[in-house]
């Protein structure tokens, strides 16, 4: 029993040190909208691959890669950080290209350096989902 405790709490220290590692600002806000339209702000890391962001799921059933999957329509920003904006966006779950996952996936680990080990070694990265942010239009106030 000893030892389950040192486990535990071994991981539980890791978890704490790769949120530490990832340096302030590089924690994007994706508001996700459940199914009565209330908005969930969820806190995920994000990259940039030829001039297109990306975010990375690590659970493919995670309840927010669930609701992007029925209402890709979103918002980035405005949760994090007093007086951010949200930047509307369509969130495009890409889960049938191995290819973008390993692009993703490189990307983050040289991004996000031990941050992002801790995580791949707690969640491991082959069954990870990359999330194409697209701009759309902002919406018209009437």
């Amino acid at each position: 029993m000893r030892i389950a405790m040192i486990g535990v709490a071994a991981l539980c220290a890791l978890i704490v040190i790769a949120a530490v590692a990832v340096p302030e600002g590089e924690i994007a806000t994706l508001n996700v909208i459940d199914e009565e339209g209330h908005p969930h702000p969820i806190q995920l890391w994000r990259v940039e691959i030829d001039g297109t962001s990306y975010l990375r799921a690590t659970d493919p059933g995670a309840d927010w890669l669930l609701e992007l999957r029925r209402q890709p329509a979103v918002t980035l920003g405005a949760g994090l950080h007093a007086g951010e904006i949200p930047v509307p966006v369509f969130a495009e779950v890409v889960d049938t290209d191995p290819d973008l996952r390993r692009r993703v996936t490189a990307a983050m680990a040289r991004k996000y350096g031990v941050a992002d080990r801790i995580w791949a070694a707690i969640r491991g990265r082959d069954v990870s989902v990359p999330v194409r942010l697209v701009p759309r239009p902002a919406e018209t106030a009437s």
